[in-house]
């Protein structure tokens, strides 16, 4: 996956719903891929909470979209912004 802070994703809506009509808006990444497995480890890390995270492979159509890039951009687009790192720092894991 490539997380993208929510503030950066309310500032593209924002830019696209009072700029001029488009057709299909670009698509919002963070800076950098993250695999899901380790992030989700060290937020429960960040958090000071042991526990045991086991991969699972999603079957069917979805997960084949999956691991064939399905959660990042389809262009390659690499925004600038706040790392999956800068935002762990930050809030320690916490989502509120």
């Amino acid at each position: 996956m490539q997380p993208v802070a929510a503030r950066e994703v309310g500032a593209a809506l924002a830019a696209v719903a009072v700029g001029p009509p488009q057709g299909r808006a670009a698509e919002v990444a963070g800076p950098a891929t993250v695999d899901l497995v380790d992030a989700v480890r060290r937020v429960l890390t960040a958090r000071g909470e042991r526990r045991f995270v086991v991969p699972l492979r999603v079957p069917g159509a979805s997960g084949r979209a999956m691991r064939s890039g399905g959660l990042v951009p389809a262009d390659g687009l690499a925004r600038s912004g706040q790392t999956f790192e800068e935002w762990l720092a930050e809030t320690g894991g916490t989502l509120a």
